[in-house]
């Protein structure tokens, strides 16, 4: 399904791809969160956080996956353990194919894969309130909003607030 884009599990061979996503959306991805430590985008960098996420992926500690289209990478979807049967979801597209869908079917696709995982029984992400696509893209995929943070979380030196989703296959389907 090219239209959507075709999900793939992260492997050493993306690392040059993916720095390019990343240095071209760059300043779009940094309105909504940190921005990235010094050296990572660099190819040395890329490589050596790729070789991270392989490692994470061996030992379960994480699932790691890109949206390819094209023949580019335009999303990538990131779920790294935070307790036993927990993980936290972390995605971004690119600014020229947000607003698209290519979001909620590539995150669709993600929670597939992650189904199939024995030890995954829930996802949760968390955004700020004013990321709405953000907010309807986590909501079109059955999270469930758990709650708030006021002040939880600092961007651009500022505290922000966060909204906690949730998501388990227990109460939903899509």
């Amino acid at each position: 399904m090219e239209q959507r884009g075709v999900l793939k599990v992260l492997n050493s061979a993306d690392s040059a791809v993916l720095l390019g996503f990343e240095l071209k959306n760059q300043s779009y991805f940094e309105q909504f969160v940190p921005p990235r430590p010094d050296g990572f985008l660099t190819f040395a960098g890329m490589e050596g956080a790729v070789s991270v996420l392989i490692k994470e992926m061996a030992s379960g500690q994480g699932w790691y996956f890109v949206l390819w289209r094209h023949g580019e990478i335009v999303g990538r979807f990131n779920f790294s353990k935070c307790s036993e049967g927990c993980f936290e979801l972390g995605y971004r597209v690119g600014q020229s194919d947000a607003g698209k869908g290519l979001a909620s079917s590539g995150l669709i696709l993600a929670l597939e894969h992650m189904k199939s995982k024995s030890n995954v029984r829930v996802i949760v992400a968390e955004t700020t309130p004013n990321h709405k696509a953000s907010i309807r893209v986590l909501q079109k995929c059955g999270f469930i909003r758990q709650g708030a943070g006021s002040g939880a979380a600092m961007l651009h030196g500022k505290k922000v607030d966060l909204i906690r989703f949730e998501f388990s296959w227990s109460s939903r389907s899509f």
